[in-house]
């Protein structure tokens, strides 16, 4: 017997859109695990599309998604402002599990769903820095996603809050986002 919903389709279909799927060592393993799992418990299918280099660009779905089919979209590693907004015009709901860090919040008829990061850093950063460090830097593209974004502003605004020049000399922040960056 099929599992009642408030969803338009008699199926329940979840989509999962990606760049590229967490490996093990990625916090996002787990996160599918527990994902899969819930939505499976609630009569939903999970169906997983990886976002190609030429769908990105173009703004299309991955030729195998079928919109008539889904009641959900959930976004991981997608960090493509205007791919986002793409998602965003289907009229789907969705959720992004992080997102670029060029967007804000109310941007999006989406949620965005992400870890504590500005101040965590910050206080890990003012530790540092109470123990005695003065030369610090950042590790990391922080304009990647909102996530690192949050965490380079929580490392700045702890240099700011202890007198400390930032020293880009000690950071490392090249670009690293390849096929996910806009052209």
């Amino acid at each position: 017997m099929q599992k009642q919903n408030s969803f338009s389709n008699p199926l329940q279909f979840s989509q999962l859109l990606t760049l590229d799927l967490p490996r093990n060592s990625h916090f996002g393993s787990s996160l599918l695990c527990g994902l899969e799992k819930k939505i499976s418990s609630e009569g939903f299918i999970l169906s997983i599309h990886i976002v190609r280099e030429t769908e990105l660009e173009s703004l299309q779905l991955p030729s195998n998604f079928d919109k008539a089919k889904v009641d959900g979209i959930v976004c991981i590693e997608l960090f493509n402002r205007k791919y986002s907004e793409f998602i965003d015009s289907l009229g789907i709901p969705a959720i992004f599990i992080d997102a670029s860090a060029e967007l804000f919040y109310p941007e999006l008829n989406t949620d965005v769903l992400l870890m504590e990061n500005e101040y965590s850093t910050f206080c890990m950063t003012k530790k540092i820095i109470e123990q005695g460090s003065k030369s610090l830097g950042f590790v990391g593209d922080y304009m990647h996603c909102k996530s690192f974004h949050e965490r380079w502003i929580g490392f700045n605004l702890a240099l700011q809050t202890s007198g400390i020049k930032p020293d880009d000399s000690y950071s490392i922040t090249e670009a690293d986002r390849f096929i996910a960056d806009p052209k």
